[in-house]
């Protein structure tokens, strides 16, 4: 998995929701967070965040992507054409209707992410969701 070096100032920039959002997970699990939050940043360009049902949300005047931190997972919530075009190229995740799992355990796959986020942002593009 991708690393960072850690430090808590890295959540200053965060908006403040999002900030009180991650300080209420473990060190581990907001490094995971971070990296899907940058990858996110980088692939969907000019986006608005929040915190929408509970969890950090990406929007471009509709949610695009939200991601959450569980017990034992991080839970990516694309919709679920998002799910269906995951599980189509990376088949060996834990998926439900609207949720892909990453077991925190588990590497992150940025390929993987990078590949559902440039999906979400053409059909974001394009009208669909």
């Amino acid at each position: 998995m991708p690393s960072i070096n850690w430090n808590f100032r890295m959540l200053d920039h965060l908006p403040i929701e999002i900030k009180g959002y991650y300080l209420n997970h473990p060190k581990e699990v907001q490094e995971r967070m971070l990296i899907i939050r940058k990858t996110a940043l980088e692939i969907l360009g000019d986006c608005t965040e929040c915190i929408s049902y509970g969890i950090p949300t990406f929007k471009k005047k509709k949610n695009i992507f939200h991601y959450g931190a569980f017990k034992n997972h991080i839970g990516l919530y694309p919709g679920s054409k998002g799910v269906e075009f995951f599980v189509s190229q990376f088949p060996h995740y834990s998926t439900s209707k609207g949720c892909i799992q990453i077991q925190h355990q588990e590497d992150l796959n940025l390929l993987a992410l990078k590949s559902l986020l440039t999906f979400l942002l053409k059909n974001t593009s394009s009208g669909e969701k």
